[in-house]
């Protein structure tokens, strides 16, 4: 998926810890093992920025992440 790809590259590219909230899956894809798999109310806790790539659901409720900076790559959210 393009936004594996983005978030594979985003990975390789940056020495920063890297929450990952993916709602639909219990593990991360081998490709993305350097990240960490987290839920969305745990980014919102310890997250500096969010950058959404996928329109989820659980995504639409802007309340969550309201103390963060957020890239919206979706646009429909």
């Amino acid at each position: 998926s393009p936004a594996v790809n983005i978030a594979k590259k985003i990975l390789d590219a940056d020495n920063a810890e890297i929450l990952l909230v993916e709602p639909h899956i219990q593990t991360l894809p081998e490709k993305l093992s350097a990240g960490t798999l987290v839920t969305l109310s745990e980014v919102a806790g310890n997250a500096d920025i969010a950058v959404i790539l996928v329109a989820h659901n659980e995504f639409i409720d802007k309340t969550t992440l309201k103390n963060i900076r957020v890239m919206n790559m979706v646009g429909n959210i």
